[in-house]
């Protein structure tokens, strides 16, 4: 949890791999890629208006990744939509990233009517997500150019961008990343995690959020 005084918004992280890296009430920070990118969100001077950034931590180790479509997992987040839309009174953007990109796009769907988020990022997305008509939702999918997970391919997610900015009412957008650095897990470390580019993916997220959520 990375919160700021002044936030204007809150976006709720859901991660990639098994969903699960054991947060608990004295934990005051973490080494995962995902939150190290977002929390810079949350500090003074990175964006116009700094937002809160929660990780969300999942109890169970979300593997299979057919877990994430699970009705118990999408209650789950809309809980902790909720209990932070209540918290903080601001606006709720919900990040998936990797498999956490699969988590995100099936609370879209499930939650169409009412889904209380405002707008949706779709980070390193896996090749087989789906998001369902209608859209009218500002929704941004970043991803490296050179994500090297045979998972989750550039060419997908250009083709999960052009699909839904063709039936979305409001903005979508595609944030490509070009920096970092490979080393490592091609599906959990390196570019597939932005390593090394971690304030150039986040600044296409304050972007977005700068324009089509809070305002400039």
């Amino acid at each position: 949890m990375y919160d700021h005084p002044a936030a204007v918004a809150t976006m709720i992280v859901i991660l990639g791999g098994e969903g699960r890296i054991g947060i608990h009430e004295k934990t005051k920070d973490t080494k995962t890629q995902s939150a190290l990118m977002t929390r810079l969100l949350s500090e003074d001077g990175f964006s116009k208006k700094p937002i809160n950034v929660v990780i969300f931590d999942s109890p169970l180790h979300l593997n299979p990744v057919s877990l994430r479509y699970s009705n118990e997992h999408l209650e789950r987040i809309r809980s902790v939509v909720r209990f932070y839309k209540e918290k903080y009174r601001t606006p709720i953007i919900l990040f998936g990233h990797s498999n956490g990109s699969v988590s995100v796009s099936e609370y879209f769907n499930k939650y169409i009517q009412n889904p209380e988020i405002v707008a949706l990022v779709v980070s390193a997305s896996k090749s087989d997500i789906v998001i369902k008509q209608p859209v009218s939702l500002p929704i941004l999918f970043l991803h490296h150019v050179d994500d090297q997970c045979r998972l989750t391919p550039f060419q997908s997610a250009q083709r999960n961008f052009e699909r839904v900015k063709s039936v979305n009412a409001k903005y979508t957008g595609l944030g490509t990343v070009r920096g970092g650095d490979a080393s490592g897990d091609p599906c959990r470390d390196g570019k597939h995690m932005f390593l090394g580019a971690y304030e150039e993916a986040a600044r296409f997220v304050s972007d977005f959020i700068s324009s089509q959520v809070i305002g400039d």
